[in-house]
């Protein structure tokens, strides 16, 4: 006889098994789970601005669905244990403990006990004398505590078997130190011997993990770094928040964060372009801002092929070739241009596109980041949505930097020129000009600190060049910002304004495209245009991730969404534990308002049991399903004891198999281990004719996707899989099929 085991949240409950009785299918009560997360704050508190300055712009780039709970005015209750993680949003949450009472303490120990996860960003964990104040930190952390650390620089050890690193600190080296700008304080804890410190600051745990029970904990020994004077955003430790959240989160678990779209900016551009179509062979689709007065007749026409055929995008940098004049700004005068000026050159750009057949880029780039408010209507005119400036509309590029988001609204101001790392993705604000606000998104990410040119500058040493970029993209990858290999063309060949620098050689040109995208396949890097990456960017701004659930009776993972969007754009759903930690991507359609989207629905095994002839019990489940191990129990009376059965499992058949002998007590059987294996929800095709022809298309950040195609759905549907190339078009997967005097159907499959 063969009988079904049931699903629960995280484990699979069996049959009892008592001589020759039958087994008994036994399902643990369904739930709904949260799938996000709730950040504790004080708003009584003295560092209750530094959620707002410090941890929220990380949360909201990351787009980590989470419910805000004032300590001061609602209490932590029981229901902290739906969410997810529990994320403690800033320093001395509540000191004097007026608000966080023993019973709120312990239902946070608990809640971490049975699974939630729980991140804590404060570190004054002692009172005058060393007491520790907190008990739920005690209970999930048991430290000890003794003397602050203090250094300038944050090492990042390898802490797991065999010398590998922790999931959290996975995405760097071994041993890396990362430098800081200023000192910086750590507190002093001492770890138990079954916590580890994944990153240190002098010698103390900046970062300390540990498992409660069922849950997993992080505390951080200090935020200060946080804050651009020690060492800031995009500048090397972004990865350990967002990852540190993913590792300790109960899964599912929801995140928007950015798929790794890759871009390139090259500006100062004259021609010859040989080095965009080698660009183009290595999948990178170049924004090109020109110089366009400095561009030869045979360059304009290969700039109006490309741009036609979408395989790079295109608009005016500056007028070139002219003793220094600037296109957007009156650069000898450091002066707006007149209005009459700045129409006419407006009006001449315009027409030098339209009357050459080169789409103009949505994306305008300043020369010098300097650009006069009158310029933005007459780019309104152009189409043009985007920009990337560093300072203030009507200011010289030394002017303080613009107060945007994420992470430049709150920090004291300093040059538009810094040698900083800056991203920006937020909408600018026109001075005088009330009635753009809202039209024009910066969209700016520019690694300056990696190098001394302050941008990737390659050149003729290749494995610099290549290092140089690799480092650059990979910074944004792990930061959650938009990658962008940015450089100037007179690194690629000198121009007429600059003829200084050797040009490249193109077997050396090649060979670093080559090196930086083999170096960078483990990201399965997304090859988009500046375009695209900006617009995907704004309608993660335009609209947010409210929160998101696990129903582990459907197994369907839904989110919330608030806002509008413009763009299909995709939502993480993460599974698994420590180093088995796997991300698969739901989608988010086009909307307005708000929307209940499926982001994933989760396959569980199911475990099944049969009495076998000499009286042995086999039990077996599905060999896809891997990590999970078996099991058994007397009885059902909490506490129950379950005991995992260390017979080592077969596979037979695509089934992995454990063979026990049959007791005479009753047993009870289950699985433990992961969720199970996600179905994300897939991306719409778009089936469209187009000439002759059917033109279908998916979202370009989902791939591995085949297209299929039946005459009629009538069962038994004969599907085929089409072998036509897909091809990258306006950023999205496109296959065209010929039409045919047959009915056909289609869909994606993986």
């Amino acid at each position: 006889m063969r009988f079904q085991f049931h699903r629960s949240t995280r484990l699979f409950v069996a049959a009892m098994v008592a001589g020759f009785l039958p087994l008994i299918a036994s399902p643990l009560q369904a739930a709904s789970l949260g799938a996000d997360a709730v950040v504790l704050v004080n708003s009584s508190s003295p560092n209750f601005p530094d959620f707002q300055h410090y941890l929220k712009p990380y949360l909201d780039n990351f787009g980590v669905p989470y419910t805000v709970l004032d300590v001061s005015t609602n209490s932590v209750g029981t229901d902290v244990g739906h969410y997810a993680v529990i994320i403690v949003g800033h320093s001395q949450l509540d000191t004097d403990h007026a608000f966080l009472t023993s019973t709120a303490q312990s239902n946070i120990s608990q809640a971490v006990s049975n699974g939630t996860g729980l991140v804590n960003f404060d570190s004054a964990l002692t009172a005058t004398g060393g007491a520790p104040r907190y008990q739920f930190v005690q209970d999930v952390f048991a430290f000890d505590y003794g003397t602050a650390g203090t250094a300038k620089s944050v090492a990042l050890p390898a802490t797991q078997p065999s010398s590998q690193m922790h999931y959290i600190t996975a995405l760097h080296v071994a041993g890396e130190s990362i430098a800081l700008r200023n000192n910086m304080t750590v507190a002093g804890l001492i770890l138990p011997l079954d916590a580890d410190a994944i990153a240190l600051t002098g010698g103390k745990p900046l970062m300390a993990v540990r498992k409660y029970g069922q849950g997993r904990a992080v505390q951080w020994g200090s935020y200060d770094w946080m804050a651009i004077s020690v060492k800031g955003p995009i500048a090397g430790l972004d990865d350990l928040v967002w990852r540190s959240i993913v590792w300790v989160a109960r899964k599912p678990f929801v995140m928007r964060g950015l798929p790794n779209f890759i871009t390139m900016r090259v500006d100062d551009v004259a021609g010859p372009l040989d080095w965009a179509h080698v660009a183009n062979e290595m999948k990178f689709k170049p924004w090109i801002g020109t110089f366009y007065t400095c561009m030869s007749n045979a360059d304009i026409v290969d700039l109006q092929t490309l741009a036609t055929n979408g395989q790079v995008t295109t608009s005016i940098h500056s007028f070139g070739c002219s003793g220094g004049q600037w296109f957007l700004w009156n650069y000898a005068g450091s002066a707006n241009w007149p209005d009459n000026v700045m129409s006419n050159n407006c009006v001449a750009g315009k027409q030098w596109h339209v009357s050459h057949g080169i789409p103009i880029s949505k994306v305008v780039i300043p020369h010098y980041s300097e650009i006069g408010p009158n310029a933005f209507t007459g780019l309104k005119d152009w189409g043009v949505e985007f920009t990337t400036v560093k300072n203030d509309p009507g200011t010289v590029r030394e002017s303080p930097w613009e107060v945007l988001g994420p992470y430049r609204l709150y920090e004291p101001r300093q040059s538009g020129g810094s040698a900083l790392p800056l991203f920006y993705a937020d909408f600018l604000k026109v001075p005088g000009h009330p009635e753009l606000d809202g039209l024009f998104f910066n969209c700016v990410t520019e690694i300056r600190d990696d190098a001394a040119c302050a941008e990737w500058c390659p050149g003729n040493d290749v494995a610099a060049s290549i290092g140089r970029g690799t480092r650059q993209v990979k910074r944004a990858f792990d930061s959650g910002a938009l990658a962008t290999l940015y450089t100037h063309e007179f690194y690629i060949h000198p121009i007429v304004d600059r003829h200084d620098i050797p040009a490249i050689l193109p077997a050396n040109w090649r060979a670093i495209l080559i090196g930086i995208t083999n170096t960078l396949a483990p990201y399965h890097p997304i090859f988009v245009t500046l375009d695209y990456g900006c617009q995907y960017l704004r309608a993660t701004r335009t609209s947010r991730l409210v929160s998101s659930d696990y129903d582990t009776a459907s197994g369907q993972v839904t989110a919330i969404l608030t806002g509008k969007t413009d763009m299909d754009t995709a939502l993480h759903v993460y599974l698994g534990e420590d180093n088995a930690i796997t991300a698969s991507f739901g989608t988010v359609p086009i909307f307005s308002g708000s929307i209940t989207t499926t982001a994933a629905t989760l396959l569980s095994p199911s475990l099944s049991a049969t009495l076998s002839a000499s009286n042995t019990l086999v039990i077996s489940w599905p060999s896809a399903f891997a990590g999970f191990v078996v099991q058994s129990a007397t009885n059902l009376t909490a506490p129950m004891d379950w005991i995992t059965v260390t017979n080592t499992p077969l596979v037979l058949a695509s089934n992995n198999i454990v063979v026990l002998p049959l007791a005479l007590e009753q047993q009870f059987f289950r699985l433990a281990g992961p969720i199970g294996l996600a179905v994300p929800a897939g991306p719409t095709l778009d089936i469209k004719p187009s000439g002759t022809n059917v033109v279908t298309s998916w979202p370009v950040f989902f791939d591995g996707f085949q297209v299929q195609t039946a005459t009629n759905l009538a069962a038994p549907v004969t599907w085929v899989t089409l072998t036509n190339a897909v091809q990258v078009i306006n950023n999205r997967n496109s296959l065209t099929i010929p039409f045919s005097s047959q009915n056909g159907f289609f869909r994606l499959v993986k």
